[in-house]
């Protein structure tokens, strides 16, 4: 029985998307394979295409790709697992399969939530299985109806033009990943599935409202259907219309700013720079983030909010040496005829940091969280925890980092444990590693409790002279050597008596 005119068929949508995207018969074919009715269907219309004489793709190598999160009860995955293994046996199909941790993702999800956390999974793992030389590409049986869940999703979020459905062939992860369904309506799917009587396994958490996707399949789309029917077809020709200005504004960033590795940064050229419109600078940095997390090593931070890039200013003013933009782990300097781009977190790991320090930087530090990095904007309210350095004798680069054991910082003429400190200053020991201190080629400048509400303690080599001193140093001294180095440093939700 073959699918009838009036319903779209999945194994020819298949086809001709592999054909479109120019897939090489000659590569293996990883089937993201839940035991979904879904995948189950794209597996199933790729062992037509790998079976039947006369297609091109006759005899291609395929691979299931199965990832078992460990969110739900062990009777259910059981279940799932046995119904994927033997299905893929069933068809002949090579299975590559990993089972987490059960808890391993609820405890990961804690910062960014637990579909992100599944879908980082799910992607790490198709990345690996690429990287072990076990497929090319990566096929996700993501259909039409996904892609406007996708597409009201980050509309409300506030995307722009870059943030619409998602691409049916793109790059995540180091991974080709084609999805050839995007145009397929989920009815399509279901018949294929009912007309083959595929077996497949119904996933219980697709269900739970808690997850906002499910809330907007099971809630808003519903809502939307009874209200206004033709949103189905009018939101992809929006999407496609908003495409095409990305797809325009890409093209016109590409032409005009073009970023080229520096050291470990990028940079590129400060006349074009500024010569663009602010919404191409912002764009060239989003497409650099997007290309960097895609192929740098894991730990980067991702794409800069909206918040980061209003630090921009629109002119050069024509300061040889400024930061243009400082926060989430990114740092957008302007170095003479150059503009940089880089980590501004140039070392984290679980609850420790080390961060370069600029004069005027905005330092907000939290157990539980990356520090935030910012830089306050001229007539800007500056929080209460300032730290003045004497700049003249600064060793830079001056970093603020998370304390280490044998630390020590001079006092007078002599050395001080920073540990002995901490405990004269009768800081509990569970407190202890909160606190952070400022060190320069020269050694500890300052070890920094005020923001915890205890108090600082500075170096007597970079000690700031105070008002009574400042007379009789400025004649031995000249106005750059007397320059106070200031920075801020805060601690998220700590009350603090040294602020008022």
């Amino acid at each position: 029985m073959t699918v009838t005119d009036e319903t779209p068929d999945p194994k020819a949508a298949l086809l001709s998307s592999l054909q479109k995207f120019e897939i090489d018969p000659a590569q293996t074919l990883g089937i993201a394979y839940s035991g979904g009715a879904d995948s189950a269907a794209l597996l199933a219309a790729a062992c037509e295409l790998r079976d039947a004489n006369g297609s091109p793709y006759h005899g291609v190598s395929l691979l299931a790709l199965y990832l078992d999160h460990g969110i739900r009860d062990e009777k259910e995955r059981a279940e799932e697992t046995s119904i994927v293994r033997q299905t893929c046996w069933q068809f002949g199909v090579p299975l590559i399969e990993q089972h987490l941790e059960p808890g391993y993702l609820r405890r990961k999800a804690k910062k960014d939530g637990l579909e992100a956390a599944a879908r980082e999974a799910r992607y790490s793992f198709f990345a690996n299985s690429v990287r072990a030389g076990s497929a090319d590409i990566v096929l996700t049986a993501h259909h039409r109806d996904d892609q406007l869940e996708t597409i009201l999703l980050r509309f409300l979020r506030g995307g722009g033009p870059e943030a619409g459905g998602m691409s049916e062939l793109r790059r995540l992860s180091g991974v080709r990943v084609l999805r050839p369904w995007l145009y397929l309506p989920k009815n399509a799917v279901t018949a294929y599935v009912q007309q083959r009587r595929l077996e497949h396994v119904t996933d219980s958490s697709n269900s739970d409202t808690l997850f906002t996707r499910n809330r907007v399949r099971h809630q808003l789309m519903p809502f939307l259907d009874e209200m206004f029917p033709e949103y189905r077809s009018t939101l992809p020709a929006a999407d496609g219309r908003t495409r095409m200005v990305a797809d325009f504004l890409r093209e016109e960033t590409e032409r005009r700013v073009q970023w080229e590795r520096y050291g470990r940064g990028w940079c590129t050229d400060r006349e074009s720079f500024f010569a663009a419109p602010h919404v191409v600078r912002v764009e060239s940095l989003k497409q650099l983030c997007i290309r960097i997390v895609e192929n740098e090593a894991t730990g980067v931070p991702g794409v800069p909010s909206a918040g980061f890039f209003c630090q921009i200013a629109d002119d050069d003013d024509g300061i040889p040496v400024r930061i243009l933009a400082a926060g989430g782990g990114w740092r957008l300097q302007q170095f003479h005829e150059l503009i940089l781009w880089g980590l501004d977190v140039v070392l984290t790991g679980k609850n420790r940091y080390v961060l370069v320090m600029r004069e005027g930087m905005r330092v907000v530090l939290s157990p539980k969280k990356r520090p935030v990095v910012s830089t306050p904007k001229p007539q800007q309210a500056v929080p209460a925890c300032e730290i003045q350095l004497d700049a003249a004798n600064i060793a830079v680069p001056l970093i603020l980092r998370t304390r280490r054991s044998g630390d020590s910082i001079k006092v007078g003429t002599g050395s001080k444990s920073v540990k002995k400190l901490l405990s004269e200053w009768r800081i509990t020991p569970n407190v202890r590693d909160e606190i952070p201190v400022l060190e320069d080629r020269d050694g500890i400048c300052a070890v920094v409790g005020r923001p915890f509400g205890y108090q600082d303690l500075v170096a007597a080599r970079v000690r700031p002279q105070t008002n009574e001193q400042e007379g009789s140093a400025r004649v031995d001294k000249s106005p750059a050597e007397t320059r106070k180095f200031r920075l801020w440093v805060q601690a998220d939700g700590v009350e603090n008596k040294y602020a008022e």
